[in-house]
This record gives structure tokens, sequence and C-alpha cells, in this order.
């Protein structure tokens, strides 16, 4: 709004005076030709600008709106509007202003701008030269999205313990937005040169206006009905605190909460932030950035494969050296197991071989006996015989023939 006094209005009669000046002026070129006067866009402009630029009341005056579109631009400028119901301005403070800001302005904050109304000639746009800026208060929008940000932050829903793991080498993307615009498509590029063996499942949806909300929730539910979808993508390009808002829904916030899917946020730009972004598993800052994240590089893939290829070669080597060493192991104790039955054997085998030796025959003539026999009868009793009979006698060396001279018993 801009602030009026009894200076003000008597400088706003003299630029009421210069503009009906300038318009008798262009009329009298008119007349005194006799025929239309026809202007360049170039020519219009100028006296535009002039007209806006030489009137003192558009000069050092104080603006109080709602801030919108704020851009920090690299140069150092920044750019911005100031709104409030019913319009909107243009703003633009440079680089040499802009670096005695004692604070940041945000989207939604509710600023007093002073500058002097000026205008680009080339878009024929006019704009605030902003020279200072300071803060007046919060906007209904932004202080609704701090109101509910905290309610939802006393919740516990952006507690990182609630938030799931991202998995590293997903089969299948589920992204959430227009179906048409470059979000989808800078998604696309970024998974296909990066990991194209990924399926990507876009759910379409809408993402700004009145009910966007909504068609968001229902892509959401969708992907996460379907079982082979591992990670979700959320996404939709910058814009102006209006242009997120639905973002903001608190419906929203507890579709994403409630996710069995991880879930990665990609809302506007870096500078952008939304309560998708806080209650989302991961936030990215941008589009492009949520895919590189979702997935890896064909190099990292690429190392990882090489690290499980050593890893089973170690795992193979040492399960080989194990059950070589079991091998070596069993041998040594079968072929000493072997070594003692066999010596136990031996030790047997004398025993028996002794006790045989001791039955023997020949052992038992060498101590002195002999085996008498007749007709090829081995004679054990004396009954088996009879007085002056012819008896065999085997001795341990040799034989002897024999007559029985007498039987006793």
């Amino acid at each position: 709004m801009i602030h009026l006094n009894k200076k003000t209005n008597k400088q706003l009669g003299n630029l009421t005076d210069y503009y009906d000046d300038c318009s008798q002026e262009l009329a009298g070129k008119e007349n005194d030709k006799h025929e239309p006067t026809i202007y360049t866009v170039t020519e219009v402009t100028n006296r535009i600008k002039l007209i806006l630029e030489k009137n003192s009341l558009l000069r050092y005056i104080r603006v109080s709106g709602e801030v919108s579109n704020i851009n920090f631009h690299s140069s150092g400028n920044v750019y911005f509007s100031i709104k409030d119901e019913e319009s909107l301005l243009d703003c633009i403070m440079f680089r040499t202003e802009a670096r005695l800001i004692q604070f940041k302005p945000e989207q939604g904050m509710h600023v007093i701008v002073q500058g002097s109304i000026s205008v680009y000639k080339p878009r024929g746009a006019y704009r605030l030269i902003a020279t200072s800026i300071e803060p007046k208060g919060l906007g209904s929008l932004y202080l609704e999205f701090l109101k509910l940000k905290e309610r939802l932050r006393a919740e516990g829903l952006f507690e990182a313990a609630r938030k799931k793991p991202i998995p590293r080498y997903p089969g299948t993307i589920g992204i959430v937005t227009s179906p048409t615009g470059s979000v989808v498509r800078d998604i696309r590029n970024v998974i296909s040169r990066r990991y194209p063996c990924v399926k990507v499942i876009v759910a379409p949806a809408i993402v700004q206006g009145a009910g966007a909300a909504e068609t968001l929730i229902s892509a959401l539910r969708l992907l996460n009905r379907i079982d082979e979808v591992d990670v979700i993508i959320i996404a939709r390009g910058g814009g102006s605190l209006e242009d997120l808002w639905e973002f903001n829904s608190e419906n929203l916030a507890r579709a994403i909460a409630a996710s069995k899917k991880p879930v990665i946020a990609a809302v506007g730009h870096e500078t952008d932030f939304t309560i998708a972004d806080f209650v989302a598993d991961l936030r990215a800052p941008t589009p492009s950035a949520a895919a590189e994240l979702a997935v890896p590089t064909s190099l990292e893939l690429l190392d990882r494969l090489t690290s499980l290829k050593q890893l089973f070669v170690r795992g193979t080597i040492s399960i080989i050296v194990e059950k070589k060493q079991q091998v070596d192991d069993l041998g040594s104790g079968l072929l000493k197991e072997t070594a003692n039955r066999i010596e136990h054997l031996r030790k047997e085998v004398r025993a028996l071989s002794g006790r045989l030796e001791a039955l023997n025959p020949k052992e038992v003539l060498r101590r002195g006996f002999s085996i008498l026999s007749s007709k090829g009868r081995v004679i054990t009793s004396s009954k088996q015989t009879d007085k002056g009979a012819e008896v065999d006698a085997t001795l341990a060396e040799g034989r002897l023939k024999l007559n029985v001279k007498e039987v006793i018993g």
C-alpha cells in the first residue's frame, strides 16, 4: 500500500497535469499533420517510462505486501514480487543494496519495501527498484504453513526414527507427478543415464491448484498397492508459495507418512520447502536430484560387482583351504588310526601264532614225546595193541620200529 499526504497529493495533481500536457502535445502533432501519428513501441515505452520516473510521487516510496516468487540470483540481485489481495508488484533489488539486508526474505513474509518505480523497457513492464526491505510480519499462507508444520512436528511425523531407508539398488521406481511436464522427463533422463536396468512406473497427478492434493494422494496409494515398487518419488518444478501450496496439504502429509514404500520428495527448487519435504523419508532439492538419490550410477554398480566378485573369490579360496585342511586332518587321523589298528592286529597275530606253535605236534615231540602208530592208526591206548606187535614210533627227528614185549593196563 502507498502512503499519501498533502504533499504527495499535490505531486499526484502535477503528474496528472503533466500527463494532460503530453496528451495535448501528441494530439497537436496529429492535428498539424492532419493524419494519425504512428509511434514505435520504443517511443511509447519511453514516454511511459518518462511519465512514471519523472513523478516524485513514485520515487522513494514505501510499499507493504506479501513476498512471492523470490529468487536470489547468482549475480547477487534479488528478484521478487509483493502482493496484496488484489494486486501484484514486481520488484528487483540490485546486489549493492541486497548485501545490506539484515534478514533473509522468504515466501509469504509480509514486508515493507522502499524504492522507486521504473519501467523495464525490454518487457515494457513497470517494477519497483528496491533500495531497502524490512519485515512487517508473516503473510496468511505462510502463517498457516508454520502452524501446520509445528503441529505435525509435535506429532512426530518429521522424526528421523520413523523414516524408512531408501533401497540402494531398486528394481522398480514409482513417480508421482504430472505426466506431461518437464519434471517427469528430467527424472526419466537421469534414471536412464545412471541406472537403465530399473523399471519406472508413472502415477499421473495434478501438481498445482485446488484439488491437486487429492490426486497426489490417489497416485501415492496406487503405487503402494503395486508390490514390485521399491521406492516412490513425488515431485514438481519450482513456483511461488501459492503454486506449491497443495504440497502443504495435511492429508497429503499423512498419506506420505502412512506409505509402506519409502518416499523421496522433490518439490520446487533448492530454496523451496513444503510440508511434504519434511514428512518424506528423504528430501531432494530438485526432481533431478531425487532421481540421482534413488539410483546408483553405472560406475558405482560396476564397483559393487567388482567388490562382490572379489569377496566371492576370497570366500571360495577360504572354503577350499578350509576343506583341504579338513581333508588333511582326516587323512592324518585315518593314517594314524590305520597304523594303530595294524599294530594291534599284529600283536593279536603274534599271540595266536604263539598259541598255534604251542599246539604244533612237532613242538610236543621236541619236548621228548613220540607218536605211536600201528598200521597207520595212532595208538592212544594200550588196548589198541598186543604183545609182540610191531609199533612205529615217530620222534621229533626220525622214526623207530618197535616190538611190544608186554601190554600193561
